[in-house]
């Protein structure tokens, strides 16, 4: 169950960039102001403490609906798309910081390392309401894949 912040988006959206939006929100919450000064790496330290509020960190990462349907009145002449990558661009970054519980980049290049030379099917099956990602890292064979529990 995902919880969405209540604010007032249109204020604070055409005041502050997106980082900013993310940092209030994230101290709204109570994330303390050393961790939210190390940016997403502040915010992995901190829930390493505490894991209870993932899903609040979550919901204040990622734009508000508002906040999305003002991305796409702002491309003017530009696509949809455009303005989803737009919107949705920091929060990307914030939550693979999470994801990973890490830097992003390091993680993956461990896992990298450590599949190195290594192919084969894990014999997972699949089922109607799995979530998976294709990888397109490596993409070594059809069965790479990122899944989420």
């Amino acid at each position: 169950m995902m919880f969405r912040m209540k604010i007032n988006s249109s204020l604070e959206s055409n005041t502050l960039s997106r980082h900013e939006l993310i940092l209030q929100r994230l101290a709204r919450l109570g994330v303390p102001k050393e961790n939210l000064c190390q940016g997403p790496r502040g915010l992995v330290a901190y829930v390493k403490t505490d894991k209870s509020q993932i899903a609040e960190f979550v919901s204040a990462i990622l734009p508000t609906d508002e906040e999305a349907a003002e991305a796409v009145s702002e491309t003017r002449g530009g696509s949809i798309k455009e303005a989803d990558e737009d919107v949705f661009c920091e929060s990307m970054i914030w939550l693979q910081w999470l994801m990973f519980d890490g830097d992003p980049s390091l993680a993956l290049e461990h896992l990298a390392k450590m599949n190195a030379n290594q192919r084969g099917v894990c014999g997972a099956v699949w089922g109607n309401d799995d979530l998976a990602y294709r990888c397109r890292t490596c993409e070594h064979d059809s069965t790479c894949a990122i899944c989420v529990p």
